[in-house]
């Protein structure tokens, strides 16, 4: 369920102060309820009555609560629409902390200058027809994860973990998650910088902003010895911080004659997202875990030189914890970083960075008389994936063997792309830069193509307007990721090996 309320308010003072504010109430409530019930041993047939079966029975529920109320409020306040600031604030409650913890203010604010309105800037408006600049700083707060109650523990209860007394069953309970009555909000302070700036009349416009974000008390869940509880609870330990930039610019324009008219939008956009401080890890040998001065999604694991040539190359190179027993040519052949004689989890780097860089995008709007063209590419710089699944090993859990597969290592083959042929063979599936590619790429999303009938043409048939229409989706694609894999998709594993889809419409747009 979800309530709003608002109050607006809004002025002008001495004809060049202009004022407004808003102040509003928002609640969000979430009730979730579950009931199920089984039972067998029907030996009656067409009568199966939860109350007649003779066999086992069982019965569960689950009960799920979850609140949020928030008041907020804005102000504004603008000279001559010259002169700009805005002033907000929320206040947030969250029924996922304890009372002492429950509540969160957030605060932000924000000037600008419409330096284009200055009578000084009439020399140069000819060719820079306006120019603004803006800053902000504000507050934020995240209460969202993946559990309605972390303040408490997490029992379950189940004949699975119950107990026999005097040769009968009874339920038993465990603790699955341990507790912390501390966990509070994640905050986080942005500020941002940024201009607009406007050519020629404002048919070229160009939009530019940079951004820097710190967040403290970043909610995890560490890692544990698994013998202390099967789940660690989430604290607020870490730090972390943003920054990046997003560039937009765009260009208008007709024909004197008005037959042509067209439009260009192009975007580019990048963050970098660092771990300042994170909680001590426990396994020094999850190659996942988050570490202090590296990216938020780095993707960790072995560098190779290639695969082994033969049985001496085996013999005269470091392996695994140093056991040979089951390589053979063909085998991937690790780097061995610290020159020690032996791989392990010491020689892992950095292989790549998993969130999306330098994003992209253009979209073309261009009319001829009663014709409509629409395109619209985007792209990804770069992305860093570590691919496995079906996908790229061949017989994955009993599936068959893909084309794209078929240049593996042989004696005929010796500058393959995968290693050879094995089934369940460990070595050559670690992380590693065999696995991770970049899986940047240009894309033609979107292509439209229309045709308006004239009017003159449609009003003997008492419609309104009338428009013939064909568009694709997915018609061209670019990019070094693994054959099969969509480089557009959140993640590498095999259900995302799945061939990409280009789609033709032909359509008819009738309006009466």
């Amino acid at each position: 369920m979800q309530f709003n309320a608002s109050l607006s308010y809004k002025n002008t003072f001495r004809e060049n102060h202009n004022f407004s504010a808003l102040a509003g109430v928002q609640l969000e409530t979430l009730l979730s309820q579950s009931l199920s019930g089984s039972r067998e041993g029907f030996f009656i047939p067409g009568y199966d009555e939860m109350g007649v079966g003779s066999k086992t029975q069982t019965s569960s529920s689950a009960r799920d609560e979850w609140a949020m109320l928030s008041y907020y409020g804005v102000l504004n306040y603008n000279y001559k629409e010259k002169y700009l600031i805005e002033l907000t604030g929320r206040l947030d409650g969250s029924s996922r902390f304890m009372p002492d913890n429950r509540w969160g203010f957030f605060p932000g604010g924000s000037v600008a200058y419409r330096i284009s309105q200055e009578p000084f800037w009439q020399s140069v408006e000819k060719y820079v027809s306006s120019l603004k600049i803006r800053a902000s700083y504000a507050h934020f707060g995240n209460q969202w994860l993946n559990d309605y109650y972390p303040f408490a523990s997490q029992m379950n209860t189940n004949l699975w973990n119950g107990y026999f007394f005097n040769g009968e069953q009874f339920l038993g309970s465990i603790q699955e998650k341990l507790f912390n009555a501390d966990i509070s909000w994640e905050t986080s302070k942005q500020a941002n910088i940024g201009l607009d700036m406007g050519f020629l009349g404002d048919k070229l416009t160009l939009t530019v902003d940079l951004f820097n974000r710190k967040i403290s008390d970043l909610i995890q869940v560490p890692t544990i010895p698994t013998f202390v509880v099967y789940n660690a609870p989430y604290f607020n330990i870490g730090k972390m911080q943003a920054r990046g930039y997003d560039i937009s610019i765009s260009y208008r324009g007709s024909s004197k004659n008005g037959n042509w008219r067209y439009s260009f939008t192009g975007n580019f956009s990048d963050a970098k997202s660092t771990i300042l401080e994170v909680a001590d890890i426990a396994d020094t040998n999850d190659i996942t875990a988050l570490r202090p001065g590296e990216l938020r999604n780095a993707i960790r694991g072995w560098k190779t030189d290639g695969f082994y040539r033969d049985q001496a190359d085996i013999d005269a190179s470091p392996a695994f914890n140093n056991d040979k027993t089951n390589l053979k040519p063909g085998d991937v052949k690790y780097r061995d970083k610290d020159g020690n004689g032996v791989i392990d989890y010491n020689d892992v780097y950095t292989l790549g960075d998993g969130s999306p860089r330098y994003l992209y995008s253009l979209t073309a709007n261009i009319s001829w008389k009663n014709f409509d063209l629409s395109v619209f590419i985007q792209g990804v710089g770069e992305r860093m994936k570590r691919y496995n699944g079906a996908g790229i090993v061949p017989f994955d859990n009993g599936r068959s063997m893909f084309e794209s597969q078929t240049d593996y290592w042989r004696e005929d083959n010796l500058n393959a792309k995968f290693p050879r042929l094995s089934i369940n063979n460990k070595n050559n599936y670690y992380s590693s830069d065999v696995w991770v590619k970049n899986a940047g790429y240009v894309r033609l999303k979107n292509v439209s193509l229309s045709y308006r009938i004239p009017k003159k043409v449609i009003s003997k048939l008492r419609l309104q307007s009338a428009r013939v229409y064909v568009t694709g989706q997915n018609l061209f694609t670019l990019s070094d990721a693994f054959e099969g894999f969509d480089p557009e998709g959140n993640n590498s594993y095999g259900s995302e090996f799945y061939p990409i889809m280009r789609v033709f419409t032909v359509g008819l747009d009738l309006r009466f």
